[in-house]
């Protein structure tokens, strides 16, 4: 995909089955398979099994985590035309991924320091 969109003009050097899809329609794609992954992830962390087995009601608050690396997957993908592996390229001064690992250590730290946490009823 990252090649479909460094392509400008010409379409010589992708591979064939690449000539059938248009930047838009892939965009497109992308929206729908996000949004089905957010959902379905919000869904599992409200499962009852899900609950019963990590032993708490609290999954449902990593939704904004996951949804963050998406959208922020989707923004790599969109202004710097990679796509491949976002975490490759990243520069050691960019702050997101230090600010998402500092927001999720407290969680992490809860979960490793006490696996046994309570279910909330």
């Amino acid at each position: 995909m990252r090649r479909l969109y460094a392509v400008s003009g010409g379409r010589a050097n992708l591979r064939k089955v690449l000539e059938h899809y248009e930047p838009v329609l892939l965009d497109k794609m992308i929206v729908v398979t996000a949004t089905c992954v957010i959902l379905t992830y919000s869904l599992y962390t409200m499962s009852e099994k899900t609950i019963l087995t990590h032993r708490t009601e609290a999954l449902i608050y990593t939704v904004p985590f996951v949804m963050y690396g998406i959208f922020r997957y989707i923004y790599l993908l969109h202004q710097q035309r990679g796509g491949s592996d976002p975490g490759a390229k990243a520069s050691p001064r960019s702050a997101h991924p230090v600010i998402h690992r500092l927001l999720v250590a407290p969680d992490a730290l809860a979960h490793f320091l006490n696996p046994l946490l309570p279910v909330i009823a």
